[in-house]
């Protein structure tokens, strides 16, 4: 995956064995002392002075150094896999497996877990400024809301693995995308209606420039209209896309 950012540097990908590396226009990429060798699920900047890479077992990278080249381990308490991140006004929150949620002030390095209402793996996290909110989707349909990151309401649509989260402006709203094509849609946040489905499994929803996004298997779909009433199909050349990030910087 990787992060477009505010700095020196524009891009940013991690992987298997605690790869990190960096390039500038996608082309040329220069690897980067990594202090782990454990997988890194994802990577996000939030601008060029705050990086967060999270991976399996509580791995949770940190780089401030504004070229994202000097990376240091962040203490955690716990050990289940981490996979998403998202920085409100005031709190940054990771959610993870087997329902784990951690939480840190935006001004403050020390990570606390927070009570979780789903031992469902959670796979995506996103704060929607509009309504001042954190959303939270997982496994068989969990999706999770909270206005501080600590106290949250759950509630489940479908049965179907959501992979992804993302929210733009209030007359936009939000999508939710998973297995079996599935796309949720929502204005608010936690109000949800099926959507019109994109015929694949995707990992990964972004909204850019007036367009949803998704990759998946090789593919990009992208939506014109809002809400996504069809999707169009631009192949990549590539077997498997895992993720696509526009990198939308809302906090911080």
């Amino acid at each position: 995956t990787y992060n477009l950012t505010d700095g020196a540097i524009n891009y940013i990908a991690a992987g298997t064995s605690g790869a990190i590396a960096s390039s500038n226009n996608l082309t040329n990429w220069s690897n980067i002392n990594s202090t782990t060798t454990n997988k890194i699920n994802s990577i996000k900047c939030f601008n060029s002075n705050n990086c967060y890479a999270l991976g399996v077992h509580g791995t949770l990278l940190f780089s401030n150094d504004g070229a994202g080249a000097i990376w240091n381990t962040v203490s955690v308490p716990v050990t289940n896999n981490l996979n998403s991140i998202a920085c409100g006004y005031s709190n940054c929150v990771i959610v993870g497996n087997s329902g784990t949620i951690l939480t840190k002030a935006v001004n403050n390095n020390s990570w606390t877990t927070q009570a979780s209402t789903t031992s469902q793996n959670l796979n995506s996290v996103v704060f929607f400024n509009t309504y001042n909110m954190y959303v939270a989707v997982g496994n068989n349909g969990i999706i999770l809301t909270s206005t501080d990151g600590l106290t949250w309401e759950n509630s489940t649509f479908g049965t179907n693995d959501l992979k992804s989260v993302d929210c733009a402006y209030s007359h936009v709203g939000c999508m939710a995308v998973g297995a079996n094509g599935t796309v949720l849609t929502s204005l608010d946040g936690t109000a949800w209606a099926f959507g019109v489905t994109a015929n694949i499994t995707s990992n990964s929803v972004t909204f850019y420039n007036g367009y949803w996004i998704l990759a998946q298997n090789g593919a990009i779909r992208y939506s014109l209209d809002n809400p996504a009433l069809s999707w169009n199909k631009a192949d990549t050349g590539v077997s498997s896309i895992s993720a696509v990030n526009m990198n939308n910087i809302l906090g911080y």
